[in-house]
């Protein structure tokens, strides 16, 4: 039960790791329920955007 719960965290984890300045165009894009977890998905997700542009500029 305890894996099933944590396997979000788990995927956030591992797209995050994936993410470099060489590959900002990648996005968590969690799905599921409007939670705490997702929140921080998004934000991080804006955050990427951010940095995304600052690059390209």
């Amino acid at each position: 039960m305890a894996g099933r719960a944590l396997r979000p965290v788990a995927a956030v984890t591992d797209t995050a790791r994936r993410i470099s300045d060489m590959n900002l165009d990648e996005r968590l894009a969690l799905t599921g329920p409007d939670d705490e977890l997702h929140r921080l998905a998004d934000t991080f997700d804006t955050m990427l955007d951010r940095l995304q542009r600052a690059f390209a500029t």
